[in-house]
């Protein structure tokens, strides 16, 4: 290996680490956003009440936080691939880029964004659910109007499909990453058994 390939890699491994470290920031300003915006139409839904209140419903109190771990949930997914995404750049500072540690993480970002595209087809569903059953759901939490229950079921059914295809579509990439870099991966070690 020359010295100019050496600092090459590792230039561009931290190229590469600085983008990780930018969609980490944009990462948390964005779940901070979606926190705050939960917070929000938990607030509006419960009537500006305490979570904690006896005067709100138990439903309510579920719901909400059930809404608020589902985003912590997909928020860990989120940074957990980051991370994953991480060790390939570490390794290809290592001019190590073709390596069985690199399929085995790039496997690993697919099965975690298809645990969150799971996450966002299952929260459609019950979307799809609550909008085909007119809303049960809502009006057992809060007992709103029909005309903002459907404004807030469309704008999520809309962000809940846009994440569930965004989730499968990064999950089929990665699976695909991984297959390609482990083949890579055998065709460099029998490279250098012949040599």
């Amino acid at each position: 290996m020359s010295d100019s390939r050496a600092d090459y890699q590792y230039r561009m491994s931290v190229r590469l680490k600085i983008v990780a470290v930018a969609i980490g920031v944009i990462g948390a300003v964005f779940f901070a956003a979606v926190f705050s915006v939960k917070g929000y139409l938990a607030r509006e839904l419960l009537g500006h009440y305490d979570l904690v209140s006896f005067s709100v419903s138990v439903p309510a109190r579920i719901y909400t936080a059930a809404g608020m771990i589902f985003t912590a949930v997909v928020m860990a997914g989120c940074y957990k691939i980051l991370w994953h995404f991480w060790g390939v750049c570490t390794e290809i500072g290592r001019d190590n880029s073709f390596s069985a540690e690199n399929a085995q993480l790039f496997k690993r970002m697919s099965r975690t964004s298809a645990g969150c595209a799971a996450c966002y087809g299952i929260s459609l569903m019950l979307s799809l659910f609550n909008l085909a059953a007119d809303y049960p759901l809502y009006r057992l939490i809060a007992g709103t109007n029909r005309t903002e229950m459907e404004l807030y079921n469309w704008v999520g059914l809309g962000a809940y499909g846009l994440m569930l295809v965004l989730f499968i579509l990064f999950a089929v990439l990665a699976s695909a990453l991984s297959e390609l870099v482990r083949r890579a991966s055998e065709v460099q070690a029998e490279n250098d058994l012949t040599i």
